[in-house]
């Protein structure tokens, strides 16, 4: 006696087949899978194959249908099946001119084949039942079978293209999966080629693990060690190449960002998901998005929007670059302490200007509080917001790369050696920003601490036509470990104003030196300045400008100086 076995997770919902088939697959309830990852060569990177995130069919059914391909596969199930004769498999196509001529290569190379597409929609019964006795051994298809369909006796997969969709991914895989008598297990063969950096493997590997905090990147590594019982995936080495440089390279805009939220069981941690996804933390925060936000989007959390939470979604970004443990604890402790906000000291008081800017983006009197202790305790009761500040800084503390100091000699405590600053905080560190004095400055140039007899250098590497005129394209460069070559404004002469950079030794003045390579970075945010220190003139020459050398106090760190 035949019995039927339990209907498999509703594939047609993403979020319920993600979360239940692992679990579906360790209680028994479908048929344990091989899944083959086989090196293809085919070379599927081209922009104009795609049309938003998807592949065009016509121009892949181009890429696809070639003997050299065919071969390849034929030799594949050679290698990896018993016997390639009398398998049931189900191949999935790009297209109907793509089902027709794998079927008909199929033929050629002497294995039973045939091909279902809607032109041939009244042959659909003949067709499944001819697959499930074996009359025919491989039946190509298009997205026909992805649903509606039910031969459980099928136990070969081929996928054939790229499938964009998780849901058709998981659809299709699931034609497979059904639990038939004497059937042991389904064997998966997908042909990685070279993809698109839109084509997202990420969540398609993470749905078939039983633990999905856990990364992605490490299993393809490392071997999948974290699927559900009885399954397996084996990646061949040049598919395993593929596959990491995909992910690696691979292209999160917001929409791929919450679809990837929505492939976890759980709701995950900054620092869970960036690991996973071995992704840069920006890609949350690319054009001043956040993290609370994309969860929103995803389903995973929910606030009310008013007009803070509104500057808290654009200003959180702002937190990305710091990398001061002083600074990234001092926001630890004032979000974890049940006390009322004081500030103890002026570093602490500097500290808090700068988180105030970093989540309201403007002066109190603009933002309706009468304090920056009142803004900073008013944001404390907005959890969600809270909750990720918590977890960026955290994420932040653990990764940071560059040991920073006080840079001290009567400079302001909170300013540090190495430290990334935006300008806005290096104006609040020198108490030109306050509470109700929100200032902006230039790009590049030069400020006046009169009060400190220091000068603020900020200086921009790579500049462009379209960020900088013809005035201040100056040429500044790294000349070595301890050498700055730097261009003065256009109005410094030896005999002029440019006289107090000659005469350092004797005015005492003190030069701070501030860079950054570019003006915005691969993810579309302003970049940070880093604190190169004090400088010491050591040479110059010409006039509007002038050309000077400094010498640095401290190293330049080796990302500016790798190319020198």
């Amino acid at each position: 006696m035949i019995v039927s076995s339990p209907p498999p997770p509703d594939f047609g919902n993403q979020i319920s087949a993600e979360i239940r088939l692992p679990m579906a697959l360790d209680e028994g309830l479908l048929t344990p899978f091989q899944y083959l990852c086989i090196s293809d060569n085919t070379d599927l990177r081209a922009e104009d194959l795609m049309q938003g995130n998807k592949y065009i069919a016509t121009k892949l059914t181009e890429k696809l249908c070639n003997q050299e391909r065919v071969g390849l596969i034929v030799n594949k199930l050679h290698y990896y099946l018993p016997d390639e004769t009398k398998c049931k498999a189900l191949g999935f196509c790009a297209s109907k001119e793509h089902a027709r001529y794998m079927a008909e290569q199929f033929n050629a190379a002497g294995l039973n084949a045939d091909y279902l597409t809607s032109d041939r929609d009244s042959e659909r019964e003949q067709l499944n039942r001819e697959l499930a006795k074996g009359k025919i051994n491989y039946l190509f298809v298009v997205d026909i079978f992805n649903e509606g369909v039910d031969i459980p006796e099928v136990d070969v997969v081929l996928f054939l293209r790229p499938t964009e969709s998780l849901t058709i991914f998981l659809q299709q895989l699931g034609r497979g999966l059904r639990l038939y008598p004497g059937k042991l297990l389904l064997t998966v063969f997908d042909f990685v080629a070279q993809l698109n950096k839109n084509y997202d493997f990420t969540s398609r590997f993470r749905s078939l693990m039983v633990r999905k905090d856990r990364s992605v990147v490490d299993q393809v590594k490392n071997g999948f060690t974290l699927l559900p019982h009885g399954c397996s995936i084996h990646m061949e080495e040049k598919a395993q190449q593929y596959v990491l440089e995909n992910i690696k390279a691979a292209v999160y805009n917001r929409r791929r960002l919450i679809q990837e939220l929505r492939s976890y069981d759980h709701i995950p941690t900054i620092k869970e998901f960036i690991e996973n996804n071995g992704q840069d933390v920006r890609i949350i925060y690319k054009n001043n998005d956040c993290w609370t936000k994309l969860k929103a989007e995803a389903g995973l959390c929910t606030y009310e929007r008013d007009e803070n939470t509104s500057r808290y979604e654009k200003g959180i970004a702002n937190l990305v670059h710091n990398n001061s443990v002083a600074y990234l604890r001092f926001i630890q402790h004032l979000l974890t302490n049940a006390d009322e906000i004081r500030f103890d000291d002026e570093r602490e008081r500097v500290f808090g200007t700068m988180f105030y800017y970093t989540l309201y983006l403007d002066k109190i009197s603009k933002t309706g509080v009468r304090s920056i202790e009142e803004a900073l305790r008013n944001f404390k009761k907005y959890t969600p917001f809270v909750d990720e500040v918590k977890e960026l800084t955290a994420y932040l503390l653990s990764n940071i790369d560059i040991k920073t100091f006080p840079i001290g000699e009567g400079l302001p405590q909170a300013l540090e050696q190495y430290g990334r600053y935006t300008r806005e905080e290096i104006f609040t560190i020198f108490g030109r920003q306050t509470a109700e004095k929100c200032m902006q400055g230039s790009v590049s140039g030069v400020l006046n601490i009169e009060e400190r007899n220091t000068e603020l250098l900020f200086v921009t590497l790579n500049k462009s036509d379209k960020d900088f005129s013809v005035s201040t394209m100056y040429d500044d460069y790294v000349v070595s470990e301890r050498q700055f070559h730097w261009k003065s404004k256009n109005t410094d002469t030896h005999e002029g104003r440019g006289k107090r950079y000659v005469e350092q030794a004797i005015n005492k003045k003190k030069f701070l030196l501030f860079v950054r390579a570019d003006k915005t970075d691969g993810f579309n945010n302003t970049c940070p300045f880093y604190c190169f220190g004090l400088v010491d003139y050591i040479s110059s020459r010409d006039d509007k400008p002038m050309s000077i050398d400094w010498h640095m106090h401290h190293p330049i760190l080796p990302q500016f100086i790798k190319a020198v």
